[in-house]
């Protein structure tokens, strides 16, 4: 008889639970919380909360957007949190619903969206229309009119007419600034800028940050470019490495030096280069330490 109140206790907790999931009241902010146990795979929730805000868009003031958080904090120590978002209209009806994320932004003084329901993002009009065929799985805006796309698990860059500014055809793109991104095409490497301009071809074994620099590597060499995709030094050295806030290319065993945005503190190059109580040193010959100074010949 016990464990049967048990029982009817428990569930009369998580139905309430459930019940004030299901009818949140409208507002700019609500927090619920409510103990309940349940069993899936050994592991309980032993709390959930409920937080709802309600906030305008920037820039717009014809839409608001209605958020919903779940977080069920788990008897492992774990916590698993569901988000959903809802637009709304002026006067409070749904313009779109069970949305997992939502961004607004605006071109040629109109009004956009790009929402995502399920697995597939959709680009939307300030009236609802869907502007985009293609059920992509990703979509970001990147720039004015440019947004990066990811289709059948691949990626390239489309417009709002899905205009394709680079192909449908890469397996990966890495954003590393607002306008840079690393692609990865079947293996190699190459470095494209949000309008779709190819700035090193996918040909590079690898091509990775190094300070404020790019590591570019193409048959065991080593070359830099700088964050516009500008060539620094040629794919030609055998070594590239970092020493403290510098950048070493070692070439015919010897260095050169450059800080860490890509420019050559010295032509000369040096066969050991040392940092000692902040001061840079070089070694020309076998004897003799003498201070690197910037821009000595």
């Amino acid at each position: 008889m016990k464990k049967f109140v048990l029982f009817l206790a428990c569930t009369l907790v998580i139905g309430y639970g459930n019940a004030v999931f299901a009818h949140p009241h409208h507002g700019c902010h609500h927090r619920y919380h409510y103990h309940g146990y349940y069993s899936s795979s050994n592991v309980y929730v032993i709390r959930t909360d409920f937080n709802q805000t309600q906030s305008n868009f920037h820039n717009c003031n014809n839409r608001q957007l209605l958020t919903e958080t779940t977080t069920h904090y788990l008897s492992n120590g774990g916590r698993r949190t569901y988000v959903n978002h809802t637009i709304l209209n002026p006067d409070g009806t749904v313009f779109i619903a069970n949305c997992s994320s939502v961004h607004h932004f605006i071109f040629n003084n109109k009004h956009y969206f790009i929402i995502k329901q399920g697995k597939y993002s959709k680009l939307l009009t300030e009236d609802g229309q869907q502007l985009n065929k293609r059920n992509y799985t990703y979509l970001k805006e990147i720039a004015p009119n440019r947004f990066l796309a990811r289709y059948e698990k691949r990626y390239g860059i489309i417009d709002l007419e899905e205009n394709l500014i680079t192909p449908l055809k890469y397996n990966k793109f890495e954003q590393i600034t607002d306008k840079l991104f690393i692609s990865k095409l079947n293996g190699f490497y190459g470095l494209v800028d949000c309008y779709g301009n190819i700035l090193f071809d996918n040909s590079y074994d690898k091509i990775k940050p190094l300070y404020d620099t790019f590591l570019l590597e193409k048959y065991n060499k080593y070359g830099l470019a700088d964050m516009n995709g500008n060539l620094i030094a040629e794919v030609k050295y055998d070594k590239i490495k970092k020493l403290k806030e510098y950048i070493l290319l070692k070439a015919d065993k010897c260095y050169k030096v450059l800080d860490a945005n890509g420019n050559f503190i010295s032509n000369k190059s040096y066969k050991k280069i040392k940092i000692e109580r902040n001061r840079l040193l070089g070694k020309t010959n076998d004897k003799y330490w003498e201070e690197i100074k910037n821009n000595e010949v």
